[in-house]
């Protein structure tokens, strides 16, 4: 990971990637302000990632609730297209068994349908969610999606365990992060969202699970875990270490982000892969530079 500047200037780069199919970038900053009111934010994490600039974004509670995804904002979304999914053959990405209630379900040649497959896709993800917070990745099962099922616990689990760094910071934090909901350490707190963004070209619905720990000497520890996502991306880890500086009058933070897709692994892919480097590479500089101003203020 980089070093935060002492003069307060963002450090984004992009770092070696640990998979052909994975992409990682890493950031730094000194930030004034007080690290407790950070923290503090971050329990509001709907506020905080509104303040951040994701619109469509809303807290999931735990446990989880039906509610929790009323506000989600399907107009956009072509939501017929899942009146022909198939196992294998679907843009979206889901159990087998989802696709299945969507074809019992929903009604599609009522007017009603659209309503109807978006009231079933709350259902889903309520059901989601709560096999996660209960049963962890293990509980989800394999995807579906353009060529063959995937197991997003599996790429997950590879990711976490190549990020030596995280495991040589944090051991328990780290075990944590892939056992869940077991192993818990002490201090630790959880939060949820889910997001409906654009990813690339298209809207993209996403599932959060963040994890947070203070220790002892004022440092703060946080995950960002995406476990869903319905398009393009298998899985992502941000990972955030925030310092207190020696007169506690700001604080260094520095960020480590990684994400794979099935999708960019092989040549053929570099395009792809060049894309959402720099996607990412510049929302990690925009999220730094945005938090230095907010904390200022």
């Amino acid at each position: 990971m980089s070093r935060a500047s002492p003069r307060g200037d963002v450090l984004v780069r992009s770092i070696a990637a640990t998979a052909d199919n994975e992409i990682a970038a890493a950031g730094a900053i000194r930030v004034k302000g007080n690290l407790r009111r950070l923290v503090a934010w971050l329990r509001d994490i709907e506020a905080f990632m509104r303040a951040a600039g994701t619109e469509n974004v809303g807290a999931i509670g735990e446990p989880a609730a039906v509610t929790d995804f009323a506000k989600i904002n399907f107009d956009d979304a072509n939501l017929t297209e899942l009146s022909s999914c198939r196992p294998g053959k679907c843009d979206f990405r889901m159990p087998a068994a989802y696709l299945e209630r969507f074809q019992k379900a929903v009604d599609w040649k009522a007017a009603d349908a659209k309503s109807q497959a978006a009231a079933l896709t709350r259902t889903l993800l309520h059901e989601y969610v709560t096999a996660y917070q209960t049963g962890g990745d293990e509980a989800l099962g394999a995807h579906h999606n353009q060529k063959a099922p995937s197991q997003s616990a599996n790429q997950f689990r590879d990711m976490l365990r190549r990020s030596t760094a995280v495991w040589d910071l944090a051991h328990p934090f780290a075990t944590y992060l892939e056992t869940f909901p077991q192993s818990a350490p002490a201090g630790t707190e959880s939060r949820f969202y889910w997001t409906r963004d654009k990813l690339g070209r298209a809207s993209t619905l996403t599932l959060h699970h963040i994890v947070l720990e203070q220790f002892s000497d004022g440092r703060v520890l946080l995950a960002d875990k995406q476990f869903y996502a319905s398009r393009q991306l298998d899985t992502a880890l941000l990972i955030a270490l925030a310092v207190p500086t020696a007169d506690n009058a700001g604080f260094d933070l520095v960020v480590s982000v990684k994400a794979r897709a099935e999708a960019m692994g092989g040549l053929a892919a570099r395009a792809l892969r060049g894309r959402i480097e720099k996607e990412m590479t510049d929302g990690l500089r925009m999220y730094l530079e945005w938090i230095r101003g907010s904390m200022a203020l």
